[in-house]
């Protein structure tokens, strides 16, 4: 499975700064046409990908990009979001979104809206998380919620956080819960007494029906890293200082499966979990914790002063080559087989790099811009102007300062780029 952009993995997605917003409910619609059209690609060629565009089209005002399954998912507007959904192959506008954000939005950080990838009944979706504004009802007052839409791959709507309920009076909660592989999962706390400490409880409700399953978890945190099919990674209860990960099998009730006391989470590639444990990086077997790949630490990050593999932001994962590539101010490449280093650059990188999409052998990190200053109307864009390309099976680079300002990949082998203002869609070279 492709890395998913819980906890700190940004799956194939560029997720781009925009200014708050108030607008309509998410609202579904069949896209209309969106004036698909045979522009002329005038970029420079693009390492892997096919010599000439399968189709382009404008793409006024796009502020992120999420390829996933067979389709791409666009984000459009400043004051007025919208999520249009085009198949990757053709450019047949599918489905288009509506949403309701609230004003002066600061759950995502400076991101209003952002687009993630993820898996539900292992078929790839879309989630569209965003902060937004609920209306009184009943007994409940106007509240802001952070809303997740899950879009399959048809642009179809799969589940929304509901809206009903709001804050309760006595205990903290997460309103509605956020997606993570088919779950909606929220947090409460107990009230306590004068024997009994306040507790924390997960709760992993499955969108598909029946009862939540139940976890004990910290007062203040879910203690969620991350959902597997139907085993959670959280927080090891046992721990004295909230320490290390344990195996949580939702399908059983919430029974631990296994536990890692010293371990921290670096994130969920093909079929294995890989984790920091102590001097050791490892892959292990979500269901079971058993290793699957053990190699030192100071193999793969340069030694006692290297980087520490829980604290990088960017990963993708090449299931063509089975390549897991970090970005950041160093750049790492790590054998999904194996557990080993394959490539590392040892002296710091002057550039901020954001592994963003990786196919067929190549994996392209995103050259960060300098932090721009906010202006009158929100927040300033934060988009790439340029991209690396790395052969993720050497690390050798294959092209630089790449002028895109988006690059995302599908499941069926398409590569969906933005070039000057257009955007286009590539055939993925893989080898046969």
């Amino acid at each position: 499975m492709p890395p998913k952009s819980y906890a700190a993995v940004p799956l194939l997605a560029i997720t781009l700064f925009a200014a708050a917003c108030t607008g309509a409910p998410s609202t579904p619609q069949a896209a209309g046409k969106e004036g698909k059209a045979d522009l002329p690609y005038g970029g420079p060629a693009l390492p892997g990908l096919g010599s000439k565009p399968v189709w382009g089209i404008r793409s006024p005002g796009v502020s992120a990009v999420l390829a996933y399954g067979n389709v791409v998912a666009m984000l459009t507007g400043r004051q007025g979001y919208q999520v249009s959904v085009l198949d990757a192959a053709t450019g047949k506008p599918l489905q288009r979104h509506q949403l309701t954000v609230a004003g002066n939005s600061t759950a995502l950080g400076s991101e209003p809206v952002r687009l993630l990838r993820d898996t539900f009944q292992g078929r790839p979706v879309a989630v569209v998380r965003f902060k937004e504004q609920v209306p009184a009802s009943g007994t409940q007052g106007e509240h802001d919620q952070l809303t997740d839409l899950v879009l399959d791959s048809e642009g179809k709507q799969v589940w929304r956080t509901p809206t009903t309920g709001g804050r309760s009076t006595d205990t903290r909660r997460k309103e509605g819960g956020s997606f993570n592989s088919g779950y909606a999962i929220s947090h409460a706390t107990t009230q306590g007494t004068l024997d009994k400490s306040p507790e924390g409880i997960t709760s992993f409700q499955s969108i598909t029906g029946g009862g939540p399953v139940r976890v004990n978890s910290s007062y203040g945190n879910d203690d969620v890293h991350d959902v597997v099919t139907d085993k959670a990674v959280m927080t090891d209860d046992k721990g004295l200082l909230d320490e290390g990960l344990r195996g949580v099998d939702l399908s059983q009730g919430g029974k631990t499966i296994w536990r890692k006391p010293k371990a921290e989470y670096v994130g969920a590639f093909g079929p294995n979990l890989m984790i920091e444990n102590g001097d050791r990086i490892q892959q292990i077997d979500p269901a079971t914790g058993q290793r699957r790949s053990d190699v030192a630490a100071s193999e793969i990050s340069g030694g006692s002063s290297g980087l520490s593999l829980d604290q990088v932001e960017s990963w993708t994962y090449d299931p063509d080559t089975h390549a897991i590539s970090a970005g950041g101010q160093r750049t790492l490449i790590i054998d999904g087989d194996t557990g080993k280093l394959r490539s590392r650059q040892d002296g710091p990188n002057p550039r901020e790099l954001t592994a963003t999409a990786a196919g067929g052998g190549v994996t392209f990190m995103a050259i960060e811009p300098k932090p721009a200053m906010p202006t009158i109307d929100g927040p300033a864009e934060k988009r790439p102007t340029s991209f690396l390309a790395l052969d993720n099976r050497t690390g050798k680079i294959l092209a630089d300062n790449l002028p895109l300002t988006a690059i995302s990949i599908t499941d069926n082998k398409y590569a969906l780029v933005e070039n000057d203002g257009n955007f286009y869609s590539f055939h993925l070279k893989t080898e046969e």
